[in-house]
């Protein structure tokens, strides 16, 4: 299985055109929500991101079985 590869907030500006407050603040609530691996650069003094495939796909069987209920 290949994982999926962690993204840094300018890559994700110049694929999107988003500013990088909107990046970030998108970035923040899927670290709250659990589905957000995060690989910190001390040296660089930015965060890498990726979804957390697991926590991704538990968190929609939870939406399916409550929806299904």
């Amino acid at each position: 299985m290949q994982s999926t590869p962690f993204v840094t907030p300018f890559g994700l500006m110049r694929e999107t055109s988003l500013s990088r407050d909107v990046v970030e603040a998108a970035a923040a609530r899927l670290k709250r929500a659990g589905l957000l691996e995060v690989l910190g650069d001390d040296e660089r003094g930015y965060e890498s991101w990726r979804i957390c495939e697991v926590a991704l796909a538990a968190a929609a069987t939870r939406t399916t079985a409550a929806r299904s209920a």
